[in-house]
């Protein structure tokens, strides 16, 4: 059986600690009960745990395909942590009479599960232009903790602590308790704000990823039931993307792609871009932007 190794998951404890909610969090369905998720601006999706009728949608833009399918991508419930929940039909959180993702927890006093794929997984085309989208509904008195790679956050009024030993987690917001399902949009920008990795070297890093993907721990309260829908990345095209510091052709990397763009720059090849080719900030684009990003390449700079 597959563990999380990120965290050890021993327990999760819920103190009373109410979490505002930083605009993550709004309502699923509109007072006609159609939904208020932007298509517009979604692309380049990672389906994870998606509906029929979703999963017809993001069909035709998929970038990367992570939903369980017992053969190379595993849902593994840890150690019988949780059980099946019986009450997880009714209307989803895009207004279709479909079953949501339910589970109620054990007796085993903790609870966890996760999705991973055999094998090593490149994940590096994540970058800060993407979000994870996922709706969940029920009693938000029982907080849940869910991760994306190595990042960890939770959803409740109530804050939960995780690990060996145990640390707590940031909460993201919490929901009304009246039913209904919650959107809950994550920039992977803001993700990234919580922990050192999205995804730990420790376990390949994003090119080579061998953890578990995306996770989930809804403490150790028998009776404590989950209910969320929906969960999928996407490609955000209001977000801008971040230039990193030396990546001259605009490409998300920084390697000799980008000396080879910034010599064309200086020799007047290449029509100057003056945010990405100044490497070193001194409004100048000259030789001296290539020493720079060579150091950057060999680590001796950033």
């Amino acid at each position: 059986m597959k563990k999380i190794t990120f965290l050890a998951l021993a327990a999760v404890l819920s103190l009373g600690a109410a979490a505002q909610t930083e605009g993550f969090v709004t309502k699923a369905l509109n007072d006609d009960g159609e939904p208020t998720f932007d298509w517009s601006k979604a692309s380049a999706f990672v389906p994870i745990l998606v509906s029929e009728t979703v999963s017809e949608a993001l069909n035709t833009d998929i970038a990367l395909d992570m939903r369980p399918n017992d053969t190379n991508i595993h849902l593994w419930v840890w150690n019988e942590t949780y059980v099946g929940c019986d009450d997880n039909s009714g209307m989803n959180s895009f207004g279709q009479l479909e079953d949501h993702f339910a589970m109620t927890v054990s007796n085993k006093g903790w609870s966890g599960l996760g999705i991973i794929k055999d094998g090593a997984t490149d994940f590096s085309f994540i970058d800060d232009t993407y979000v994870l989208h996922l709706a969940i509904k029920g009693n938000p008195v029982q907080s849940h903790g869910f991760g994306l790679g190595s990042i960890p956050f939770a959803l409740g009024e109530t804050a939960v602590y995780a690990g060996d030993p145990a640390v707590l987690v940031k909460n993201l917001g919490t929901w009304p308790n009246d039913g209904e399902w919650y959107y809950v949009d994550v920039p992977v920008k803001e993700l990234k704000k919580l922990g050192d990795e999205l995804f730990s070297s420790n376990t390949g890093g994003a090119s080579a990823f061998t953890d578990n993907f995306f996770w989930i721990v809804s403490g150790g309260t028998q009776g404590n039931e989950l209910h969320i829908d929906n969960v999928f990345l996407y490609k955000d095209s209001t977000i801008e993307p971040e230039l990193l510091t030396g990546d001259v052709n605009r490409d998300g990397k920084v390697n000799v792609s980008d000396v080879t763009a910034l010599i064309n720059m200086i020799l007047g090849t290449l029509e100057k871009d003056w945010e990405s080719a100044d490497v070193n900030k001194d409004e100048k684009i000259n030789v001296s932007d290539v020493t720079a990003l060579i150091n950057i390449i060999l680590g001796v700079a950033k």
